[in-house]
């Protein structure tokens, strides 16, 4: 395969990657919304530029799920440029990273058990320890950082 192919072929898994993550937030949740606020389309504040805004601040990974949906409902009622909203009420995954280190840190010093459940070869549990990390941080953290620290604390 040739480079310029193999590109080619990155550029459409993207373009698939983003179009389902636009599909999937326009019929859900913004749908969602808009009929819990008996909105028609012509009455929604959001424009397609503040949208896509609100699309790549989910895939660049600087919001969770949780409060990305928080913010869609923000910028329903404002209209307001989603980076500005996520900055005012710290929604975004902003944490510190000596924070985020000191608190995975704690976590896996206090659970032990996991720790050999996952040095015994149960590596699924390294996603019970992501959960304490994002329910420890109120989901500030970065789940994938989240997710290399407690590796690396933990030795696996």
């Amino acid at each position: 395969m040739t480079p310029i192919r193999a590109g080619g072929e990155l550029l459409n898994e993207r373009k698939k990657k983003l179009a389902k993550l636009a599909g999937g937030w326009l019929t859900s949740k913004l749908a969602g919304l808009m009929t819990e606020r008996e909105m028609m389309i012509k009455d929604l504040k959001i424009t397609p530029e503040d949208f896509a805004e609100f699309l790549h601040l989910l895939d660049a990974g600087e919001i969770n799920s949780a409060n990305a949906q928080k913010l869609l409902a923000m910028m329903i009622e404002t209209g307001t440029d989603p980076s500005v909203l996520m900055e005012e009420h710290d929604l975004g995954q902003n944490m510190d990273a000596g924070a985020l280190e000191e608190i995975v840190t704690r976590i896996v010093r206090e659970n032990p058990d996991k720790v050999a459940q996952v040095k015994a070869g149960k590596v699924a549990i390294i996603k019970w320890f992501v959960g304490a990390v994002m329910k420890a941080t109120e989901g500030k953290a970065n789940p994938a950082i989240a997710e290399e620290l407690i590796k690396k604390e933990i030795g696996s």
